[in-house]
């Protein structure tokens, strides 16, 4: 690589670290009111032990002239913040710009005013360029500093508000979950009691013998078509969108990120923010005591001599880490003990040096600096963990919207199946009864009413008592229900109960599986015989099989609710035609 691309990309290095050292001021927060009126007094007590001195003048007219000027600051800054913030935020180095134009009116305002109150013949053009420079480092600093704490404070607000919602909702995620599938269940079932309603007022007229089996029939194919069937599919197909969320307003939920503990000594040196500060620092005083050949010289010592001790000592310490208190002491030293040599160094070097700065003042100007990059590591610091903070309640806060959402997913996909297949195979068996049976009287009304009953209490929120197998339980409701009509076999393996025993969702699974298999048996393929095998073929898998001898396989059409179970619930599900009848297999995990 030669020389010229070498200086290339050192250059373009060296303006992208400056970039990073001013992004700060990229926020409306370097324009704002408070950074003006922060500046304020400072500016007017500069001004104070500064200028007047070298000028002999009396206080009173240097302080109005003082407040004065640093009016015209706040208006310059506050007009720049209306233009410069308009569409977003503003441009770091634009900041820069108006902080500059901003000392420029400070200074032009204060000079002029001084020749006039106070007698002054003349505010000679060091002390007036003093005014603008020392202003307009004083705007970047102040800005800086605020932007950095507006920034963190965002942060910090917006964890203390995700934290109120996120522990709003872990305490009352169990009664949101139970309120959540309450109000599913009771719009299912206040949708189908009507329908219900009519049903078990025709069956209770043909138990009293004043009205025959027709309507009744007629009522359970329209309760089927036009509010069952819609339903369940309506449920399941139904996008689920997450709950809203509550305001909360709990004052002691309020985060407070604790300060780090140690510190990295070598964050406490930034080599091209520091030499760059002191540059600018030191023109006032290069204007007004040197001859302008030396400026420049001058000039360049300073920033070479800052850029290159905040290098070597931010290499010296590297991989140092220390406790707070000491790397700060350590750290505010440093820097006042590398601004205090620079008077004596380039004395020794016979290089010039103003002869207005003191060495107590240029070695406190470098303990500010240290002072200042110390508190802006804490800042960042504590930011940075605030933020990590955040993300994580965000993700608890995540966590816990999808389990209700989940919950409702769930909820519904239960009621869609309870509907399409318990309460659906209660009716199409009660329809299959009453046209197979001779003699309607009233037991055979009292077992349809009864089965009907079972199958719509099912649609209550699901309270299935721990230690009862729901497989075993729905096979035996299957086997009730079609006693007399239909003929159920059944064998469930051992090693089958025991592992749906410790896995409740397998269990919920199987039990799901079942019934869909057997109601599509009767239902489309008019079976008179159906044969249930549950097995295990490995500890992880069940085997689930539904064997019947009915007209077979129907013609391919457009897949149901019923496919829709088994891709949610099976690992693999199959039907095959065994002629006559049909073999549905299905393989369920076990955890």
């Amino acid at each position: 690589m030669s020389a010229a691309s070498q200086v290339r990309l050192h250059a373009a290095a060296t303006f992208r670290s400056l970039q990073d050292a001013i992004a700060p001021l990229g926020s409306p927060s370097a324009l704002s009111l408070r950074v003006g009126l922060i500046v304020f007094p400072l500016g007017m007590l500069a001004t104070l032990i500064g200028e007047m001195p070298a000028h002999e003048g009396h206080p009173v007219p240097w302080a109005v002239a003082a407040a004065i000027g640093q009016v015209a600051l706040l208006a310059v800054l506050l007009i720049a913040r209306r233009v410069l913030c308009r569409s977003g935020d503003p441009r770091p180095f634009a900041v820069l710009a108006a902080f500059v134009v901003a000392g420029a009116a400070r200074s032009l305002t204060v000079g002029p005013l001084i020749v006039l109150l106070d007698g002054v013949e003349e505010i000679d053009l060091g002390y007036r360029l003093a005014g603008l420079t020392f202003n307009a480092v004083l705007l970047g600093v102040t800005a800086w500093a605020v932007s950095l704490h507006d920034r963190h404070h965002a942060v910090v607000t917006e964890l203390e508000r995700v934290r109120r919602r996120t522990a709003s909702l872990e305490r009352s995620l169990d009664a949101e979950l139970a309120r959540t599938e309450a109000e599913l269940s009771g719009a299912v079932r206040a949708s189908v009691s009507p329908a219900l309603r009519a049903v078990d007022a025709a069956l209770a007229q043909v138990a009293a013998g004043t009205s025959g089996q027709r309507p009744v029939l007629a009522d359970l194919e329209r309760l089927i078509d036009d509010e069952v069937r819609p339903l369940s599919h309506r449920l399941a197909s139904e996008e689920v969108h997450p709950p809203p969320l509550d305001p909360v307003s709990e004052a002691s939920l309020a985060v407070r990120v604790p300060l780090p503990r140690a510190m990295p000594v070598a964050a406490g040196f930034r080599p091209l923010f520091t030499a760059t500060g002191f540059l600018v620092a030191a023109i006032p005083s290069a204007v007004r005591d040197l001859e302008p050949v030396l400026i420049p010289i001058y000039l360049l010592a300073v920033w070479a001599w800052i850029w290159v001790a905040c290098r070597a000592a931010r290499s010296l310490a590297r991989g140092a880490v220390l406790p707070i208190p000491i790397a700060a002491v350590l750290v505010v030293g440093l820097h006042g003990l590398l601004v205090a040599v620079l008077p004596f160094l380039l004395r020794a070097a016979g290089l010039p040096f103003p002869d207005g700065l003191p060495p107590l003042s240029v070695a406190l100007a470098g303990a500010f600096v240290g002072v200042l990059l110390v508190i802006a590591h804490l800042v960042t610091a504590r930011r940075a963990a605030t933020e990590a903070e955040l993300v994580a309640v965000n993700e608890r806060l995540a966590s816990s919207v999808a389990l209700i959402r989940r919950r409702r997913a769930l909820v519904r996909r239960r009621l869609a199946f309870v509907l399409h297949g318990s309460l659906q195979g209660a009716l199409h068996a009660a329809a299959i009864r009453l046209r197979e049976v001779e003699t309607v009287d009233g037991a055979v009304v009292a077992a349809i009413r009864g089965e009907i009953a079972a199958a719509f209490a099912r649609l209550e929120p699901d309270r299935t008592a721990t230690g009862i197998l729901r497989t075993r339980a729905t096979i035996d409701e299957i086997v009730a229900v079609w006693e007399g009509m239909r003929t159920v076999e059944v064998r469930v393996e051992g090693e089958a109960e025991a592992g749906l025993s410790g896995d409740p969702d397998a269990d919920l699974a199987a039990a799901e599986v079942i019934r869909e298999a057997v109601n599509n048996a009767i239902r489309h393929g008019g079976a008179r015989t159906i044969e249930i095998r549950v097995a295990t073929t490995s500890p992880e898998v069940l085997a689930v099989s539904v064997r019947d001898d009915g007209g077979g396989l129907q013609p391919a059409g457009r897949s149901g609710l019923g496919s829709a179970l088994y891709d949610d619930l099976c690992r693999t599900w199959s039907l095959e035609e065994t002629g006559p009848g049909t073999l549905f297999r299905a393989e369920i995990g076990i955890a």
